[in-house]
Formats: structure tokens, sequence, C-alpha cells
């Protein structure tokens, strides 16, 4: 679990640094939102909505999901 929290911690920040891959890095994000794996799935599912708070990602979050 430990991992994991590192794990997502870093594709966040990947998120918010890497302009170039956000869209991608994005629907990453995104697809785990719909894991099977609880942990997964609620952690992914909280850096969404943190990430959602801000206009920069609001939009990205919104155009990738639809």
């Amino acid at each position: 679990e430990r991992r994991l929290n590192f794990s997502m911690s870093t594709l966040r920040d990947l998120i918010i640094t890497r302009q170039a891959q956000r869209p991608i890095l994005l629907d990453l994000l995104l697809e785990f939102t719909h894991s099977k794996n609880l942990v997964i799935r609620e952690n992914s599912i909280g850096i969404c909505l943190k990430l959602h708070e801000h206009e920069e990602f609001k939009t990205a979050i919104e155009v990738v999901h639809n």
C-alpha cells in the first residue's frame, strides 16, 4: 500500500509538471478510477477530485473524461 501511495503521488506530480504528457497521464489516472481494487480506485478518485478543484486541470479532466 505504501508503494501504491508513492506511485499515485508520482503520477499526480507528473500530471502537474508534464504538460505535454498530461492528456495521456490523466487518461491513465481516470482508468484507475474504475479499478476493481478499492484502494487504487479511492486513491485515484481522490487525486482526480483534488486536481479538478484547480481551473488549470478542470477542463483537461472533463475533456478526457468525456
